[in-house]
């Protein structure tokens, strides 16, 4: 009987240094350092959380560098404005879709979304779940099959309208602008990265120098949560080598990049002209959808420089015409007016718009609801204090924009 217990208990001991020795193990895979002192080289294995996210990252971008959108067949019975409004409504639908492909009920995700509007008061309420479920249900409709992700689908409607022959004015004058808008965005961007200068490393090369100042400043932090009083000299001497690191690893990232400056010159001229264009046919357009993404840029949904420039051009050109304030003022009459300006134009402005679907649902103003454009701005929106300012800058619109060349 003692001969088993003896046993027994020596079987014991075993489990628990082997599962001490797993746990130690466990423990130093999630994040191992060590310091080589000879070289002074910190050697940092990745946590598995890291890689899990960079495999999932490198995954989707497979999956949409793999998606062949020529195959794709093009609803031919579709009008360009029609197939161009499903685009625009579409990019109202970004958060549904990622909730949807992650099977989470998008109503859920919503009321988390928007619990920051609730300090206004008017958030929330069966009423508003109707018009979000409605939504949710509309966006599902875009879709090929269930699990298309957003951005297979918002290319593929982007792909159909682009498709499309323009036929009568109005869209001949929408795909114009919309034309020039992308070239000016394609100058935009070569201009930024020509500031930024081209590196001689590969985007992978950066990434993995990136991957690993986070991972010696997770070491770092290790020690720095330790006030600094209370640190031995050799805690601090990582700290102070780790320092050291993150600095020459951020150098040569910065020492990987060259600039060319008459290239650059060169392009920001020809990106001012291309500002100056755009802007001459933003007046002569009768384009009502051009305005009515113009209400939108600056949602999250929408993002744009250009639509940006545009603005500022019109709301600085009101602010001299029309002798307003400086500041914010001039910005916020212009959000209340173009919205009426592109409804004037022909924009559709009932209570399904997608003016009204931003303030319903982007913005959770459940006041707006379930009402045309022009009742929600003039009986809702537009504060009685601002409401003679912004007719007039709804009157400086149509006299100055909406013209014949």
């Amino acid at each position: 009987m003692r001969k088993t217990n003896i046993t027994l208990v020596v079987a014991i001991i075993i489990l628990l240094v082997f599962w001490k020795l797993n746990k130690a193990d466990l423990v130093t895979a999630v994040n191992t350092a060590s310091i080589n002192n000879d070289q002074h080289e910190i050697v940092v294995e990745p946590n598995s959380a890291i890689n899990k996210k960079q495999q999932a990252q490198t995954h989707k971008e497979a999956i949409i560098e793999d998606y062949n959108f020529d195959d794709l067949s093009i609803a031919t019975d579709l009008d360009y404005l029609t197939a161009f409004r499903d685009y625009t409504y579409f990019l109202l639908c970004k958060s549904i879709i990622t909730d949807l492909n992650n099977k989470t009920q998008p109503i859920i995700s919503y009321r988390k979304r928007i619990k920051h509007f609730e300090k206004f008061g008017y958030t929330g309420g069966d009423h508003h779940d109707q018009f979000f479920l409605k939504h949710v249900d509309q966006c599902a409709d875009y879709l090929l099959h269930d699990d298309e992700i957003f951005q297979h689908a918002s290319t593929r409607l982007k792909k159909t309208y682009q498709s499309i022959e323009p036929k009568t004015n109005e869209e001949k004058e929408l795909d114009k602008i919309l034309a020039l808008i992308e070239e000016t965005n394609n100058l935009y961007t070569q201009l930024n990265s020509l500031k930024r200068g081209n590196s001689t490393l590969t985007t992978k090369a950066i990434k993995q120098i990136r991957l690993k100042i986070d991972n010696i400043r997770k070491i770092n932090n290790q020690f720095t949560t330790i006030p600094k009083e209370q640190r031995n000299t050799q805690q601090q001497a990582i700290i102070n080598s780790n320092n050291d690191r993150i600095k020459s690893l951020r150098q040569s990232i910065r020492d990987s990049y060259h600039k060319d400056g008459s290239l650059i010159e060169s392009l920001s001229v020809n990106y001012q002209v291309q500002v100056t264009k755009l802007n001459q046919d933003i007046i002569s357009t009768k384009s009502a959808d051009i305005f009515a993404l113009l209400t939108r840029w600056y949602s999250d949904q929408i993002v744009n420089p250009q639509f940006n420039k545009i603005f500022e051009t019109i709301y600085a050109k009101a602010q001299k015409e029309l002798n307003l304030s400086h500041g914010n003022y001039p910005i916020i009459l212009a959000r209340s007016a173009l919205p009426l300006f592109a409804c004037a134009l022909g924009y559709p402005c009932d209570a399904d718009s997608q003016i009204i679907l931003l303030h319903c649902i982007t913005f959770a103003n459940r006041n707006a609801c379930g009402r045309g454009v022009e009742d929600f701005y003039l009986n809702q929106y537009i504060s009685p204090n601002t409401f003679q300012d912004v007719n007039q800058f709804l009157s400086f619109l149509f006299e100055h924009y909406a013209q014949e060349k």
